[in-house]
């Protein structure tokens, strides 16, 4: 058997060798991903800016709600919570991925909250107005009561004097003292000013008979009984009483005067 060619193994650079096109082509691959990671960079950095923004734009609503929360809890319990202190004042600087969904449910539950408690605030509100209301139509319901009761005891009162008004009527009439009738029933036979649209008095002409002018003087003289001649009383008197010898003139009285 004839020995093998005793040959020298071949070196790694003359085994690897490259073309001057294929290492054109890993520089163009190369600036191909270093231009793709360059705009994800830039992409990421405009997303972490708006996320950033809006933490920043959370952090009054979360730090507000991080504080009512700790209103009158103990010191054990402000103890235990005092790392959401912290939370609140650097949520603008803190890490966007674990941080923005906690300060987002935050600002959720913060706004819930305050919707419930205005809404709570509204129907207290409207509950008060609702008994203002109430009371406004009790007082009002009062006051109807006692003007009608008010009117019913007018209206009484009305209708006494006006049957007192047409009795004097009546009685001035058959006394000859009025000429004229007024129908009480009508307001302006009542009033003194009545309303414009209402009729005027009916008027009923009764001609009546007027009294004769009696004078008393003359009526006594007429009705009298006694004669011309002065007679004495009858009675003791010095000057009327009964006269002595029957002479009972006017003169025999003038002298004994």
């Amino acid at each position: 058997m004839a020995d093998a060619p005793n040959d020298p193994p071949a070196t790694v650079a003359e085994a690897t060798t490259y073309t001057p096109e294929f290492v054109e082509s890993l520089k163009q691959q190369l600036a191909a991903k270093t231009e793709a990671e360059a705009m994800i960079r830039a992409k990421y950095s405009a997303y972490e800016s708006r996320q950033r923004d809006a933490l920043r734009g959370l952090q009054p609503t979360v730090e507000s709600w991080i504080s009512e929360g700790m209103e009158g809890v103990g010191d054990e319990l402000r103890l235990e919570m005092e790392p959401m202190l912290a939370f609140g004042k650097s949520l603008a600087d803190a890490n966007v991925e674990s941080a923005l969904p906690l300060a987002r449910l935050i600002s959720v539950h913060s706004a819930k909250f305050k919707r419930t408690r205005d809404e709570f605030s509204a129907s207290k509100a409207a509950v008060e107005d609702l008994g203002a209301a109430n009371k406004k139509t009790d007082e009002l319901a009062a006051e109807v009561v006692a003007k009608n009761q008010r009117i019913t005891e007018l209206e009484a009162l009305a209708n006494e004097r006006q049957l007192l008004a047409e009795k004097l009527q009546n009685q001035l009439a058959n006394a000859g003292l009025l000429t004229q009738k007024y129908d009480f029933s009508l307001p302006s036979s009542r009033e003194v000013a009545p309303p414009a649209d209402l009729a005027p008095a009916a008027k009923t002409a009764v001609a009546a008979p007027r009294a004769p002018i009696v004078d008393p003087l003359e009526a006594f003289v007429q009705n009298g009984t006694g004669g011309g001649r002065v007679n004495s009383s009858g009675t003791s008197h010095h000057l009327l009483g009964a006269s002595v010898g029957g002479n009972d003139t006017v003169d025999s009285l003038l002298r004994a005067i």
